[in-house]
Formats: structure tokens, C-alpha cells, sequence
């Protein structure tokens, strides 16, 4: 089910900052007596860790925060009340001053025009994301009396409201290339991005887009993962066998018409459930000149073995059991897995991320 989880769980978090002038600050507050003595807290994510940057206490109803950042940056807003309820909001720190009001239980910002794109995506873009009863539908699916029919429903739902809100979020980030907001967004929606489409966005992003850290480590994934686009020749890369023996991808491309490179993990599930789908194209087409690759982004040698004991893979695995910097995958920009990229003999990439009955349908083609 594609992405049902992260839907859910999208929320606009901490950004990195971005190399700029610096900024001076001034944050201010107007809030109901139940605010009364409380601290609001500005807080940053850095190195992983939410960290408390600034804080005021309220009172007669108001309070003030003011000071310098190097760069405008996105973070939040906070205060826990008497009743032991924790407020929050997410909130751009740059030059223009912000005021922070509570209304329908829960507080809300306005500043400059940073903030103001921040609460247009989160007033008309993100309320696109929210689907009715959307916990109690993933538990439906989860469930195992749930039929085929009705997960086969579930998932058209989910499919089809992640598709309206990508589509919104980018023509969002495609109208704020100028600023911090638009790079956030872009972090969390980037997978939905082709390649010629990226390269459009980069090209008329500006600086405060361009050099968010996270823009750039995507950015830098991105551009490897072109390395698995259709039609390009692939790249050679080498790993060992469980013997510790080194192995080109070079030696199986050669050695058969077509080769399934299968990034995967002993603890990845949705890796698991393809497998049986791998096997039986592998068990009618291997006569044929289709073989099967396997590249584990496993840690554990005997987890990873195990595995493939277990599953009954009988074609060539390989693994530095470095897991998620596996230099293999890592080579070719993977984020997820499974991953999978159909190479024909000649070096090029016909196919990839074939899944269920695509790589039997791909392969009646091919292996005529």
C-alpha cells in the first residue's frame, strides 16, 4: 500500500537552516488567562535533537521574544498550561515580527510572508491529506478478515488523496523556490519529483532554496538515483558473497540476457511478501536467460542468510552487511526497498521497481 502511513503521519517539523543574512527576530503573544505563568519555548532540531532556543514567560496575557538567528529557519513554538496540555505550532523565525494568538484550542501564527505561505499550506494544502477515519481504514486493511475487494478499496482511497496532495504540495513548492517553506515541503514531498522535473525546480530555485542542508543531501540522492533511469547503461559496482568473495555486477550482466538486480533486507516486509512474485518469474524464465541478483541491506550475515534459506531464493546473493550505507545501493541513490532495476545484456537498464505481475508481464515481453 503505497505510502498510507507517512499520509497519516505528515507534520511540518524543525528545517535545517540556510547560509543567509543574519536575521533578527521578534516573536510576540497575545493568549487567554489559561496561559497565565506559563513559558513559551522556541524550539530547533539540530543534530537530531529538538532544542529549547528561546522562551518567555506570559504574563497580563502577553509576552515577547526577540534575538538573532543566522538564517531564517523553521521551528516551534510551544507552552504547556496548568491543566498539563501541550500547545504547539510550527513557526518561521526571520526578520519580519510574528504574532502568536489562540483560537479553537490551539495556537496560531502570523508574521511575514514566510509564515504567511507556512499557513497557507497548512490551512488549504495539508487539510487535502486528511482522510476520514484514516487510522481505523489502515487497521481495516491490516486486519486479516478484511477481503481482498474491500484492501483493494482502502488502497484506491489512499492512492488517490496522496496523488491530489502531491500534486497541490508541488504546485506549491514550484510557487515558493524563494524561500525556506517551499525547501521544507519539498523535503517531504521530493520522492514525487522525475527527474526533468527536479532539474526544472533547481533551476529557478533560489538561494535560500538551493542551500537548505536538506535540500542539498536530497538534491545529492536525487542526482544518483538517476544512475537507474531507463535506458542508461548501468554502473559497475562490486560486493561480496557470503563467503566474503568479491563479485562484480559487471559478471552477471554478461552472463544472461536479462538480470534482476533486487535491492532488499531480511527485515523488510513488503521485500518478504514480493518474493514469492520473484521466484515464479525466475522459476519460468530462468531457462530462458533471466537471472536474479540479490543485494541485502542487511547488518546481521546470519539474519541475511537465514533468510534466503528460509524464502528459498536459489540465485547469487550479495551483501556488505552495512545495511542503509550499503555502498551498492548507496552507489545508486536506493531509498527504499525493494528496489529493482532490469538490465539486458548490453549494459542497458530496460525496467525498473517491477512489482507483482509487472516483471512476469515485462519478461513475456522481452524473453519472446
Amino acid at each position: 500500500m503505497k505510502k498510507i502511513l507517512s499520509l497519516l503521519a505528515f507534520q511540518l517539523m524543525a528545517a535545517a537552516t540556510v547560509m543567509a543574512a543574519q536575521v533578527n527576530y521578534k516573536v510576540t503573544g497575545e493568549l487567554p488567562e489559561s496561559f497565565k505563568g506559563c513559558k513559551m519555548y522556541i524550539s530547533l532540531v539540530e543534530g537530531g535533537t529538538v532544542v529549547a532556543v528561546d522562551s518567555a514567560v506570559v504574563s497580563n496575557g502577553k509576552f515577547t521574544m526577540s534575538g538573532k538567528m543566522d538564517a531564517p529557519v523553521i521551528g516551534q513554538i510551544s507552552a504547556t498550561t496548568a491543566d498539563g496540555k501541550k500547545h504547539a505550532a510550527t513557526i518561521v523565525i526571520e526578520d519580519t515580527p510574528a504574532m502568536v494568538s489562540f483560537a479553537d484550542d490551539k495556537l496560531a501564527v502570523r508574521g511575514g510572508r514566510r509564515n504567511q505561505a507556512l499557513s497557507f499550506f497548512r490551512t488549504n494544502i495539508e487539510k487535502i491529506m486528511q482522510i476520514p477515519n484514516g487510522e481505523a481504514l489502515v487497521k481495516e486493511y491490516r486486519d486479516s478478515t478484511t477481503t481482498k475487494e474491500r484492501r483493494d478499496e482502502i488502497v484506491r482511497l489512499f492512492n488517490e488523496t496522496e496523488t491530489k496532495f502531491a500534486d497541490a504540495a508541488k504546485k506549491f513548492v514550484n510557487e515558493n523556490t524563494d524561500n525556506i517553506v517551499g525547501a521544507y515541503v519539498f523535503t517531504n514531498i521530493y520522492s514525487n519529483y522525475e527527474p526533468n522535473e527536479l532539474d526544472a525546480l533547481m533551476a529557478q530555485a533560489g538561494d535560500e532554496f538551493k542551500n537548505d542542508a536538506i535540500v542539498k543531501r536530497i538534491v545529492e540522492v536525487l542526482e544518483k538515483g538517476k544512475l537507474r533511469m531507463v535506458g542508461r547503461k548501468y554502473t559497475d559496482f562490486a560486493q561480496p558473497d557470503k563467503n566474503g568473495n568479491i563479485h562484480h555486477l559487471s559478471e552477471y550482466v554478461s552472463k544472461s540476457k536479462y538480470l534482476l538486480v533486487d535491492f532488499w533486507a531480511s527485515w523488510c516486509g513488503p521485500c518478504r511478501a514480493e518474493m514469492p512474485n520473484v521466484k515464479a518469474a525466475y522459476e519460468k524464465y530462468h531457462a530462458k536467460g533471466f537471472e536474479v541478483l540479490g543485494v541485502s541491506l542487511d547488518n546481521s550475515k546470519d539474519k541475511w542468510l537465514n533468510a534466503i534459506e528460509t524464502l528459498g531464493l536459489p540465485w547469487q546473493h550479495l551483501s556488505d552487511l552495512k545495511g542503509w550505507q550499503c555502498e551498492a545501493s548507496s552507489l545508486y541513490g536506493v531509498q527504499g526497498i525493494p528496489c529493482t532495476m532490469l538490465i539486458a545484456q548490453d549494459g542497458t537498464i530496460v525496467a525498473t521497481d517491477l512489482r507483482g505481475e509487472e516483471l512476469e508481464k515485462k519478461l513475456a515481453e522481452l524473453l519472446k
